[in-house]
């Protein structure tokens, strides 16, 4: 599904602005490989925005601002699960992710853990179209096209897609730190002591 809706969402923009050369390398793939091309598309796109913008960028500027709004619209009470490991938890910096992407997957039942997954899933599709209308505009604009109203739509659209990824984003952290405080400060720090956070 990831793979798919970026390298569909990815083709279907690359018909706009490179439209003989698309259609033209479409046609040579045939009915077979051509889909397979925008399944490897969609891969690459998806695991360097994963791995490299999300990890390194996009997740910690969420946090940062999740952390910014707790400051000074919540007394400085936390509702992040970040924030909550660091300060109630002592989860050294670097290693907060990590350890609360493992207590999404494994602390809570088999059920709930699927649940967040497909959240998150749903939410990194809004993460993913930003992205997919950032590609769309650098390649609009290194194209030099007499297509300005549309690089300007495009930029409008990433922007307003990543608003909508962050937003949501905190707004799941904010539940997901209720569902951890209900289990109960003993049980969270057995599980991060057990995988050698604490």
């Amino acid at each position: 599904m990831r793979y798919g809706y970026t390298g569909f969402l990815l083709a279907a923009l690359m018909l706009q602005i490179f439209p003989e050369e698309s259609k033209a390398f479409l046609s040579n793939a045939g009915s077979a490989v051509g889909p397979l091309c925008i399944f490897a598309l969609g891969g690459f796109v998806y695991t360097f925005f994963r791995y490299v913008l999300g990890d390194l960028f996009l997740f910690n500027i969420t946090h940062f601002f999740h952390f910014l709004i707790d400051k000074f619209f919540n007394n400085g009470v936390p509702s992040s699960p970040t924030a909550y490991l660091r300060k109630e938890m002592g989860v050294a910096f670097g290693q907060r992710r990590q350890a609360y992407t493992e207590i999404t997957r494994e602390l809570f039942d088999e059920k709930t853990a699927q649940r967040l997954k497909i959240d998150h899933g749903e939410i990194n599709m809004l993460y993913l179209t930003s992205v997919v209308a950032c590609i769309s505009s650098a390649l609009l604009f290194f194209r030099k096209a007499n297509a300005t109203h549309i690089l300007f739509w495009s930029e409008i659209a990433a922007f307003v897609f990543w608003l909508f990824a962050m937003f949501m984003d905190i707004k799941q952290h904010k539940k997901e730190h209720r569902m951890v405080i209900s289990r109960g400060r003993k049980d969270v720090e057995v599980f991060l002591k057990n995988r050698g956070y604490i």
